[in-house]
């Protein structure tokens, strides 16, 4: 699962971004603004897509080629969320998690338009998942899809072969991971 994220202001400068968008950094949560690249391309967009008045922000890798709000979008519009870390809890302990390697990774997504609440298309993405790796695990059994420079390239690629697309979306590899326990934040109750 993927409810939060954040992107760093100083990563900008290594993204090749088109200067005329404007990019809102820091923490990142469900329907607020966010960078998306796309194949040459990068925006912001509205993180989520209202289907059946449900706001949709993650979508499963395993069932992304069977559901049918999903099954153009993985063919055709592709796109990836590039961030520094993202968030999850355990028993209300928030933890930032990272890549060891890499300052900077892209999750994984698929955008499109749907009709908001006031009945006006939106463009909105969300973020895939898969089953969570072996350390993630101790935290939550999903886990975004997290891309490196080269895979992002490949899975945004509209020539890229559906089966190369499914190989990507997977877990990272078991320890790749910097799990880090956020202190002075709690997870919000909804109830």
């Amino acid at each position: 699962m993927c409810g939060r994220f954040y992107l760093e202001e100083f990563s900008h400068k290594d993204l090749n971004l088109d200067n005329k968008i404007s990019v809102e950094y820091g923490e990142r949560l469900p329907s607020n603004k966010a960078l998306i690249m796309t194949y040459g391309e990068s925006d912001t967009m509205k993180w989520g897509i209202l289907y059946e008045n449900k706001l949709i922000i993650n979508a499963r890798s395993e069932s992304l080629f069977s559901k049918k709000m999903f099954l153009e979008l993985i063919k055709s519009k592709r796109c990836v969320i590039p961030a520094n870390w993202f968030y999850d809890w355990k028993n209300g302990v928030k933890y930032k998690i990272s890549l060891k390697e890499d300052q900077i990774f892209y999750m994984a997504g698929i955008y499109g338009k749907y009709i908001n609440k006031e009945n006006k298309i939106e463009n909105g993405f969300v973020i895939i998942t898969a089953s969570a790796n072996k350390e993630m695990s101790e935290i939550h059994h999903r886990i975004p899809v997290m891309l490196n420079e080269e895979e992002k390239d490949i899975y945004l690629n509209p020539d890229s072969d559906i089966d190369a697309i499914k190989e990507l979306l997977r877990a990272v590899q078991d320890g790749s991971l910097d799990i880090v326990e956020d202190s002075g934040s709690e997870q919000l109750s909804l109830f």
